[in-house]
């Protein structure tokens, strides 16, 4: 039996669907190129001859116009297209598993998001699904033009395939932590360079005069496979298996024992709030000179954390340039939808403005 959770979207559209639903593309298109100050649309019967379709299906696709505020209808004159400054164009967003509330890590995200879409005159509709065969339909309800989701999960490849496949319907990918680089190639994504990531930091912490670090947030044997330690080996700092720990908050003892023994002068960190709180927390009590340098992964709330946890030496990151992965993702979507742009794979890196 199916889980339920993980069901794809199986259920063929048929070509009356997949006309009104190319229909609707097609009159979106056509109010944002040749109505931008509104204006009177032709007859029903003209306009159904124009897009090749049935009167039937022309009336459902200017319906679903009218009850997305994109034309005003008045009896006995016909349509009218509000201009483009009044209309409201929407872009779904999803998170994760479909039920996950968008505000728990991915704040600045969603508001660069946010920016990228009102200055273009779109706004945001979050979608919340219990299985993933309703996204499609859910979308099209909701009057969304294309879709940004949120790292989803590795049960979400078919029914992001299936997406794909349809042309009609726009997707870009914020990060693709659950699969590997070939497994849906064909998904427009915006992920991070994780190993381009890691070799940045390694240079900026040989440039401070870092020679022995301390590792946390993976084991020795997943820094080795994330290519941390053969990053920080290039730049001639050692990291070893002693000085790795991947859960401090769960081995608050060898997290103390290695900060007595004095060994490193950095710390580079990745993880979540719980990890990297534990981490702050333990290097505020003990004495300064013995406190190393923390290097921190991109993590929303480090300046809450930094102002909690005061004596906390955090690594100075200078000229640090590394493109908002939101507004990647929602600018890419929106060139497709209003100049049909093709959407691609982008990997983001980051760097140091690091003098020579």
């Amino acid at each position: 039996m199916t889980d339920p959770g993980t069901t794809m979207i199986t259920k063929k559209r048929t070509s009356n669907g997949k006309a009104l639903i190319k229909t609707i593309k097609q009159l979106r298109l056509m109010f944002h190129e040749d109505y931008p100050d509104g204006g009177w649309l032709p007859s029903l019967r003209e306009m159904a001859e124009r897009f090749g379709v049935s009167s039937m299906t022309y009336h459902k696709a200017i319906s679903r116009m009218v009850a997305e505020s994109f034309v005003q209808s008045y009896p006995k004159k016909g349509y009218y297209v509000v201009p483009e400054h009044l209309r409201c164009r929407k872009i779904g967003l999803l998170f994760e598993d479909g039920m996950t509330s968008p505000f728990i890590g991915e704040c600045r995200n969603v508001a660069s998001i946010l920016e990228v879409l009102n200055t273009n005159n779109f706004s945001a509709q979050v979608l919340q699904v219990a299985t993933f065969d309703q996204l499609y339909d859910l979308a099209l309800a909701h009057g969304v033009e294309g879709l940004i989701w949120f790292d989803p999960p590795y049960q979400a490849k078919q029914t992001i395939d299936a997406i794909d496949q349809d042309d009609e319907f726009p997707l870009a990918v914020i990060q693709l932590r659950h699969f590997e680089d070939d497994e849906i190639l064909g998904t427009a994504a915006v992920t991070y360079d994780s190993k381009r990531i890691i070799q940045a930091r390694a240079g900026l912490l040989k440039h401070l005069g870092h020679r022995q670090v301390a590792y946390t947030g993976r084991d020795y044997e997943q820094a080795c496979a994330a290519g941390v330690v053969d990053a920080l080996k290039r730049q001639g700092i050692k990291l070893t298996a002693d000085h790795c720990i991947a859960a401090p908050h769960d081995e608050p003892e060898r997290l103390e024992q290695m900060l007595d023994a004095n060994e490193v002068t950095a710390i580079m960190s990745e993880g979540g709030g719980r990890l990297i709180d534990h981490l702050f927390k333990t290097l505020s009590s003990i004495p300064t000179s013995q406190r190393p340098q923390v290097l921190v992964s991109d993590f929303p709330h480090l300046p809450i954390l930094l102002k909690r946890y005061p004596k906390v030496k955090h690594v100075p990151q200078p000229g640090r340039l590394r493109p908002d992965i939101g507004h990647v993702a929602a600018t890419m979507l929106l060139d497709n939808i209003l100049s049909g742009k093709e959407i691609k794979r982008v990997k983001i890196s980051e760097s140091y403005n690091i003098p020579e």
